[in-house]
């Protein structure tokens, strides 16, 4: 690696860079500010590709500068592409869309597997597959229902469960899962009710009393294996498909809205 001073008209863009949008740097009011330098790599055209840099590139043009100061590094196109990742995934604002778009073009561009692909990028294969089938939703939809950010216990089955649901109600499910954690269970269990037309949070409700309830039934069922004294009690619920009233022990009913006892 060297650096030199190289002309601003002599660095072209990354075309393995995975930013859709890159933010200005407003608070940079001179040349003098930025002293972090590029870093670019030569091409046997004798122009100079972007591996870091962009916002201060973009900043240094609109400042009107001729040259800026560059640390030069040869690199193929495969490291190149490795690199450019790399660096944009430590910062805040690369989104789901663009973290997932990369991954996809990634296995394209080399020809390789999911596995492999994860593996030449240092990322979990399991967080690859998820990033990878978020952006899959639809390129055009997906920072509008996650707003840029993934809910990290959304994992890749339980996208799978969510993504055939209606763009509008999905979105309400991956909002809810912004702020909830739920396990994959119950998500299966929260996602036909919202086919249905439940609203997400009523959903959650009546998934969340079905718990409590069979908690409070299956310690009643220690206690009298303990040979301890319990009062005669039986819940019954409302299931929300059927409007019918169950026992508990009717496994496919989960709405908990009425009880009776017995």
């Amino acid at each position: 690696m060297t650096e030199q001073e190289v002309p601003l008209r002599d660095i072209v863009a990354s075309p393995f860079q995975p930013r859709l949008k890159v933010p200005p740097m407003p608070e940079v009011g001179s040349p003098e500010q930025i002293l972090t330098p590029l870093l670019v790599r030569p091409l046997p055209s004798g122009k100079f590709e972007l591996i870091d840099g962009e916002r201060r590139l973009n900043r240094l043009k609109e400042l009107g500068v001729a040259n800026a100061k560059c640390e030069v590094v040869k690199l193929d196109d495969r490291v190149a592409d490795r690199m450019v990742y790399k660096v944009n995934s430590q910062r805040q604002d690369f989104g789901a869309k663009e973290r997932g778009l990369f991954f996809i073009d990634y296995i394209q561009r080399w020809h390789l597997n999911q596995k492999q692909a994860a593996s030449e990028l240092d990322v979990d294969e399991g967080e690859f597959s998820r990033w990878k089938e978020l952006a899959e939703i639809g390129t055009s939809q997906l920072r509008e229902e996650t707003g840029g950010a993934v809910p990290k216990a959304l994992t890749s089955s339980k996208l799978k469960v969510i993504k055939p649901l209606q763009p509008e109600k999905r979105k309400l499910v991956l909002d809810y899962l912004q702020g909830h954690r739920m396990s994959q269970q119950d998500v299966e269990l929260l996602v036909p009710k919202v086919r249905g037309g439940m609203s997400v949070e009523d959903a959650a409700i009546a998934i969340e009393n079905w718990h409590e309830a069979r908690k409070a039934e299956l310690h009643q069922e220690v206690r009298r294996g303990r040979g301890e004294k319990t009062p005669p009690r039986r819940t019954f619920v409302t299931c929300l498909d059927c409007g019918n009233i169950y026992s508990l022990s009717h496994p496919e009913h989960i709405a908990v809205f009425e009880e009776g006892r017995s």
